[in-house]
């Protein structure tokens, strides 16, 4: 039975059974040289293994034409040199179609002349398909046989495809690719090859040029011309500008688009213009969303309608964004469908900036946008962006902060999130707020943590307040939290604390530092505090005047007045006074006192009370003119009623 001939005739409609006939010929002995190519071919794909022992097979058979060309093509990446050689079989065997090609293939490069030859050989005897596409890296190299065949055999048979021979080799042969592009329109391309001519010799023949993008204008081809034409206007060739205007708007008005958009920048007048003569013109998208951008201001009714019809265009990435930050305070329903919109199309980044505020005041379909379309789209740091989101409320919306913080404890910003519930908490919770705060520091959070927990306890703890803040200091050295361990340390070691000041100073603090110190001196060393003050008086710190003052108030009384005149703003403002007297009294209670006398007589109402619960942990009521004292805090009674007086 004639297996292998069974075999041809299904192997086009059934695979399968023509496999299982061919593998019957070659056991039987049918055409065994045929039979094992036909095989090897069909499962060449599912198992190469296979194929090339069946092709082998093949030629030990006698089947060279077909089963060495195939053989060689399984072969040729680990094989390169064996497969040429199959090759050349294959050819020798009567394959003048596929095997030539092939070897031309595989040798372009390393033998480009033989490699011409091959293709030429396969294009006549039928095998040209692909001619175009073989021979573009050769003439690109600037093998200039390849050029020859692709004229003889491509140009020859249809003058219009010397365009695309010449952009292959005008990089390296301009003059043969001016002469090419002239066969292509003389052979009626004046759509392609006049723009392409055009754009060779825009540099060189600028007129030129500026007639032969006319001639493709004419014949309809305009989209894009602008990016052609911008280099010369760039250059300075107004004539190019002119033509644009003449042969492509008047045309095709959507062209106004692309000159508006380099003008948008230098002439946002014209460029409006332009963009409104391309929308008239049918241009939409884009278009309608540049026009929309330089509207905004001044038409704001118009820039919506023309967003909504980008929207509508199809631009729904950018463009509900720009539409929902215009109405988002009057339309808040519209101003979320919008925002959905861009969601759904991925824009995850401005989606979230825009749902931020509408959040914070209390929408809750704002925040569903926001779990569905930012955190749950950022596949990889959604926690990042609960943080944010958190971060943003935590003064606009601290309770709706909490929750999100919340949600944070059990992922890699826990350290953080506890730090900020802690901070948000303090207040009305400060135990659970000093919980946080340690867990936010066993989680990692040295630096801030420990800062805000020392804070918490400096009071009631200070010891450990010092140690909380040179725990933090320990990770990252912060003049700021230097001052506030030198105010900590003020309390139980003023010489510390003078010193903690100092190498504040020495690294680089020019503010705090310099205004903390000299508090600190006036008792004891008055000219090096005043020096200190002088040094940072143009800072206009309130507590700088205050200090100064006080002490040139003897010497100096104008220059005092005019200190207090110049920097303190509001004489009732308890603070800046507060702070100065704090320091003071940590030095010297006497100095405090007088200090205290000096402001009272200058006008701050604040300053017994301030003095009294300073001095004394007594509250004075100005309006009674009395101190109601703390038992066992005071023990000059005669202080509290100098303090009155």
């Amino acid at each position: 039975m004639n297996f292998y001939q069974r075999g041809i005739e299904c192997m086009d409609t059934d695979a399968d059974l023509a496999k299982k006939l061919f593998d019957k010929a070659i056991r039987v002995g049918d055409n065994v040289g045929s039979a094992a190519s036909c095989l090897g071919y069909l499962i060449s794909k599912e198992d190469p293994k296979t194929a090339i022992e069946l092709y082998r097979k093949a030629i030990d058979a006698g089947e060279v034409k077909m089963a060495a060309n195939n053989l060689a093509l399984l072969i040729e990446e680990d094989y390169p040199e064996e497969a040429e050689s199959l090759y050349m079989k294959a050819i020798e065997a009567g394959s003048n179609k596929l095997a030539p090609r092939n070897l031309a293939l595989l040798i372009r490069m390393s033998d480009p002349k033989r490699a011409v030859s091959l293709f030429r050989q396969a294009a006549l005897n039928g095998n040209s398909q692909y001619l175009e596409k073989d021979l573009r890296p050769l003439i690109r190299s600037g093998v200039e046989c390849a050029v020859r065949l692709y004229e003889a055999l491509l140009v020859s048979a249809d003058g219009k495809k010397a365009a695309e021979l010449a952009q292959l080799v005008e990089e390296w042969d301009t003059e043969k690719a001016e002469m090419l592009y002239a066969t292509a329109m003389s052979s009626g391309d004046n759509y392609d090859a006049p723009r392409c001519l055009g754009r060779l010799l825009r540099e060189s023949q600028p007129q030129r040029a500026l007639d032969l993008f006319a001639v493709a204008a004419r014949h309809g081809n305009t989209e894009g011309m602008f990016e052609d034409v911008k280099p010369m206007i760039k250059n300075g060739v107004l004539e190019a500008l002119e033509f644009f205007e003449r042969s492509v708007i008047t045309q095709d008005g959507r062209g106004a688009a692309d000159l508006a958009q380099f003008l948008e920048k230098e002439d946002p007048g014209k460029a409006r213009g332009l963009y409104a003569a391309a929308v008239e013109a049918g241009a939409g998208g884009l278009t309608c969303t540049k026009l929309a951008d330089l509207l905004r201001d001044e038409d704001p009714a118009r820039a919506l309608e023309l967003y909504e019809r980008a929207i509508k265009e199809g631009d729904e990435f950018s463009v509900p964004i720009r539409c929902a930050k215009m109405i988002m305070d009057r339309d808040p329903d519209r101003t979320l469908d919008l925002l959905q919109l861009a969601g759904k199309a991925g824009n995850y980044t401005e989606l979230s900036d825009v749902l931020m505020p509408l959040i914070a005041d209390g929408s809750e379909r704002a925040m569903q946008l926001y779990e569905k379309y930012v955190i749950a789209t950022d596949e990889l740091d959604g926690d990042s962006r609960i943080q944010d989101l958190a971060t943003y409320l935590h003064d606009k919306n601290p309770h709706k902060a909490v929750e999100l913080y919340k949600r944070l404890f059990h992922t890699d910003l826990k350290g953080e999130a506890m730090y900020s519930y802690g901070i948000l908490i303090q207040k009305e919770s400060p135990g659970k707020a000093k919980e946080a705060f340690r867990m936010a520091i066993a989680a990692g959070n040295e630096q801030y943590a420990t800062c805000a927990l020392a804070r918490l306890i400096e009071d009631e703890n200070p010891a450990m307040a010092i140690e909380l803040f040179e725990r933090s200091l320990a990770v990252k050295y912060d003049s700021d939290v230097v001052n506030e361990l030198g105010i900590v340390r003020a309390s139980k070691d003023l010489d510390l604390a003078k010193d903690t000041f100092v190498e504040a100073m020495e690294a680089g603090d020019k503010l705090c530092a310099p205004c903390n110190l000299p508090h600190l001196l006036i008792p004891d060393d008055p000219n090096r505090a005043a020096d200190l003050y002088l040094s940072i008086l143009e800072q206009n710190e309130p507590e700088v005047a205050l200090g100064l003052s006080f002490l040139v108030r003897e010497s100096d009384p104008a220059l005092a007045a005019n200190l207090l005149n110049r920097a303190i703003v509001n004489r009732e403002d308890r603070e800046p006074l507060r702070f100065f007297l704090t320091f003071l009294a940590l030095a010297d209670k006497e100095t405090a006192l007088n200090a205290c006398k000096y402001f009272a007589n200058q006008g701050f109402s604040a300053a017994p009370g301030i003095a009294s619960e300073i001095m004394f942990g007594s509250a004075y009521d100005p309006a009674k003119g009395t101190v109601s004292l703390k038992k066992g805090t005071c023990e000059d009674d005669a202080a509290c009623e100098w303090i009155v007086l």
